[in-house]
């Protein structure tokens, strides 16, 4: 059926986070105004003329709190927290999203996170609504999760899922039945204006890194669920043919392999901010990860930035991404990015990046993951599901 007759006006699109910052630990002015669910609103609100929401929770408040804000409405509700995100509860968010089902039928609910009690709860209640689930690297972990039989019930009415990874997808619809047509592989998006290509020479100076040497970048936790241990031993074996070092950026105090990377890799940093990333991904050579677990976490933010800033990537990551589905290894390995398969693999691929001129990644990083490629695929989804609605 042809929906080009029908013009979608008027939409309210309200962005939902599934857990509170209480939840992660994390500060909750931050998670209210820039967790991804606001920063799709934000992003959206650039790109459209609809009416934006962006709402979140969290145990620590004792009332409503609304801000309007560069064309978005920010609103966070009381919540009961219980010790894990599976009884995390707004009963207030809840009765808001009713107050706003039975005022107005042009509205999506777009829930961040997977799996979920407060996803799985507006899922259920919301069947006149459009719902949309997004997911952020959630994973369901084989047939004998418990998620499984709450997913079967409470999900059979979403409309649309956006997913991180090839693998969640098959899950989906192995384990939960879903339509395969109302799923899609798409993170979200990253800023390819402040991620951009700037001389590495230059950058090198700005941060007192070595000027001649190779450098190879890690970010992320101080731990092994990314490979730190094995990478710094990479980069050791390679110092034997190679003047090259490591640069680790992420660590923690309490991350359990602090003191030790601290120790072994001179340029290892804490947290930096965000808008001082670029500097550190266009002074090295390459960007590597190696993850225990690549089934469900995408290709992941730091290594899309990478990318955006034109720098060659070693990583597992994109195994179960859209890039590793829909291009071949050789046309991937020509453009800057190689995926390793196993441990030779990786050792192999990082010396071959190092020493890569031609590097392609900021034109795969504009098609897959710039925020204007993302937006225009999420308005493409609202409107056509809300042109079915119409129909129907």
């Amino acid at each position: 059926m042809s929906f080009d007759k029908y013009e979608v006006n008027n939409l309210k699109i309200i962005q939902i986070l599934h857990h509170s910052a209480s939840a992660l630990s994390a500060n909750f002015q931050q998670v209210m105004f820039d967790g991804w669910h606001a920063r799709l609103g934000k992003e959206l609100s650039k790109r459209s003329n609809y009416d934006i929401e962006c709402l979140t929770f969290d145990p620590i408040l004792k009332k409503i709190i609304t801000v309007y804000k560069d064309g978005v409405t920010y609103k966070a509700f009381p919540s009961s927290f219980s010790y894990g995100f599976l009884y995390e509860y707004s009963h207030q968010l809840i009765q808001y999203l009713k107050e706003v089902s039975s005022e107005k039928t042009d509205v999506i609910f777009h829930i961040h996170g997977y799996p979920g009690i407060m996803t799985y709860i507006i899922a259920s209640k919301f069947r006149n609504n459009i719902v949309i689930i997004q997911d952020h690297g959630g994973r369901l972990s084989g047939s004998r999760s418990i998620w499984i039989p709450f997913g079967r019930y409470f999900l059979r009415n979403v409309d649309f899922f956006l997913v991180t990874s090839e693998k969640l997808r098959e899950e989906l619809i192995k384990y939960i039945w879903i339509d395969p047509s109302r799923i899609k592989v798409q993170t979200m998006g990253i800023d390819t204006k402040l991620f951009r290509p700037i001389s590495k020479y230059k950058c090198r100076e700005i941060l007192r890194l070595p000027i001649n040497k190779y450098l190879v970048i890690y970010v992320g936790r101080f731990d092994d669920f990314k490979g730190l241990p094995l990478l710094i031993k990479v980069v050791n074996k390679l110092k034997t043919r190679y003047d090259i070092e490591l640069v680790a950026i992420g660590g923690y105090p309490t991350d359990p392999l602090f003191t030790y990377v601290k120790k072994k890799v001179p340029y290892s940093f804490e947290r930096v901010r965000h808008e001082f990333m670029p500097y550190y991904y266009n002074a090295s050579n390459v960007f590597a990860w190696f993850v225990k677990d690549i089934r469900y976490g995408g290709p992941g933010v730091s290594l899309m930035e990478a990318m955006s800033c034109n720098i060659p990537i070693v990583s597992n990551t994109l195994i179960h991404s859209r890039i590793g589905k829909e291009l071949k290894r050789e046309e991937l390995e020509e453009r800057g990015c190689y995926i390793p398969r196993n441990v030779q693999e990786f050792e192999i691929f990082i010396e071959k990046a190092i020493v890569k001129n031609d590097c392609k990644t900021r034109e795969l990083a504009e098609r897959y993951f710039s925020w204007d490629a993302i937006i225009a695929s999420i308005r493409f989804i609202y409107e056509k599901l809300s042109k079915i609605k119409i129909v129907k």
